[in-house]
């Protein structure tokens, strides 16, 4: 609505647009703008940014989701983002963002010969990974939104401590976590071995050199290096920020693969 709009960037496999090019504070991949969606219904990934963060943080696996045929959706969460963010923003909106976003894209008319509604996956990241958790069937405070549309969660530095533990044991969608171990933002002693701990369908994978919290965003530009906090795009010397990004696309594409082709 007009007083909390729920903003969608949508990237799609495409060979015909107009191709765009630009400077960001982030390394940018080769897109083109109303480009023609290749024929055929295809896999539909969800995106959840992080805390104060924004729909393009993760570009760098979309890019790769796509070039496998998927249709990617990244949602802004109003009121959690850079732009907007509001000190008492109420976390049970992430969800119900998420949900709304899967209303209409599944209700558009342009979009429901190219989504098959059977194959539709969540990606999360940081406070985006607590939204997929909740949407698995995770509850906070007895707070449940699950949706059952959602079979697959891939999930980078997720936020979890929150969670009832019985209910994490009660959730039976397919979940695979990757944090690292360096992670000074959610460590792991309190989220991801929380998580890890409680829920039963999932992978763990534990990134095992100095990979930090902030890894799973986008790699910066010169730009985006002298315009950004240094927290969120400076990593420890021996981390290759596209190399790890390569590395966690491979685990994204084959959790994909089998929970979305089988």
């Amino acid at each position: 609505n007009q007083e909390r709009p729920v903003e969608i960037v949508l990237w799609y496999p495409s060979q015909e647009g107009n191709p765009i090019c630009q400077e960001t504070v982030w390394k940018e991949p080769h897109v083109v703008v109303e480009g023609i969606i290749q024929e055929g219904k295809h896999p539909l990934i969800v995106f959840s940014h992080g805390w104060e963060g924004e729909k393009r943080e993760q570009m760098w696996l979309a890019k790769k989701l796509v070039e496998q045929g998927y249709i990617v959706a990244a949602v802004d969460h109003f009121g959690n983002t850079w732009k907007n963010p509001s000190p008492n923003y109420p976390w049970e909106q992430r969800p119900a963002d998420i949900s709304s976003a899967v209303d209409y894209l599944m209700e558009n008319p342009s979009l429901q010969s190219y989504i098959d509604p059977e194959r539709i996956g969540f990606v999360g990241f940081s406070m985006g990974g607590l939204t997929g958790i909740w949407l698995a069937g995770g509850e906070i405070e007895v707070k449940s939104f699950k949706d059952p549309r959602f079979k697959a969660y891939f999930l980078m530095a997720p936020r979890g401590a929150e969670f009832d533990a019985e209910s994490l044991k009660r959730v039976t969608a397919p979940i695979f976590i990757v944090s690292g171990k360096e992670d000074k933002i959610l460590p792991l002693e309190k989220q991801g071995n929380f998580l890890s701990k409680h829920l039963k369908n999932h992978t763990f994978i534990i990134l095992e050199g100095h990979e930090g919290h902030f890894v799973f965003m986008n790699t910066p530009t010169p730009l985006g290096k002298r315009e950004l906090p240094p927290a969120i795009v400076e990593d420890h010397p021996s981390v290759n920020r596209d190399q790890v990004h390569e590395h966690v696309a491979e685990m994204a594409i084959r959790f994909f693969q089998k929970e979305l082709h089988s």
